[in-house]
């Protein structure tokens, strides 16, 4: 994978979240974001992305707001 400088990629296929980590110089894979540890991020998102389709983005993207801050303290 190309080297972009940023210490994570997040990337959506229509169907599930992935996300990579820069480590040693290289993006490798992670089950988590460096950025939102405890967060199980790669489903909510496909979750949100997914009631975005019949609910609006507007409406979800405020939804989801809440929901980090709520977690995020």
């Amino acid at each position: 994978m190309r080297f972009w400088g940023v210490s994570e990629l997040w990337w959506y296929n229509g169907t599930a979240l992935a996300i990579s980590v820069l480590q040693a110089g290289q993006y490798e894979p992670s089950e988590q974001s460096l950025h939102f540890p405890n967060l199980p991020i790669t489903e909510v998102i496909t979750d949100y992305l997914e009631q975005s389709r019949t609910s609006g983005k507007t409406a979800l993207l405020r939804l989801f707001r809440h929901w980090v801050q709520d977690r995020m303290g």
